[in-house]
Order: structure tokens, then sequence, then C-alpha cells
């Protein structure tokens, strides 16, 4: 798929597999906005691999929160007027105790 000129939201993009799209999604010319709690990790990223013609839009979201996702795209779809591809790679994890695991 190209992406040149592309706008793509990265849902879970503040550390792992999303933080390593980051500038994959760059190189290949890609429009991005990064998503994820961490307002301070998007903010790192988006300075580290922005781009002068192209600066990383950085939208912080709790996907456990009721309505986040839904407001966050409204904004972006302010900005940009569409979303060509969203990167969906947000999660939760809870530990589990071998003993417990069923």
């Amino acid at each position: 798929m190209e992406l040149r000129g592309k706008n793509v939201w990265l849902i879970g993009a503040s550390s792992g597999i999303g933080a390593a799209l980051v500038p994959e999604l760059m190189a290949q010319g890609a429009r991005l906005a990064i998503s994820s709690r961490s307002e301070q990790q998007l903010r790192e990223l988006a300075s580290r691999h922005g781009r002068a013609d192209g600066p990383i839009a950085v939208h912080p979201l709790d996907v456990t929160e009721p309505g986040a996702i839904v407001n966050a795209e409204a904004e972006l779809r302010v900005d940009w007027g569409n979303i060509d591809v969203l990167i969906y790679n947000a999660g939760t994890w809870a530990p589990v105790d071998v003993d417990a695991w069923d």
C-alpha cells in the first residue's frame, strides 16, 4: 500500500511495535497522527521523528475511556478532513499467575 500523502492514525504508539512503526510510517511519507495514554512519550516520538514538511500530530487518549477514540477522531477529521488508514495497536494487559490460568 502506498502511504505517501495518506493520513495515517496510529493508536498505541508510545512503545513497542507502535513506537517502532512511527519512523517507518514517516519514512514512507505518511501524514501521521499518534495516540496513546502517555502524552510525554508521544511528544518525544513526534519530536524525534517529525519532518519539516509534516510534523506528527499528537492526540493522547485512553482507549478504555468511553468516547475517547470518538473525540480524537472528530479532532483529526477537523484537521485532516479524512483518515485514510487506522492502525489500532492498543491493548490492555493484566498479569495472570500460571497457577491461576485455566
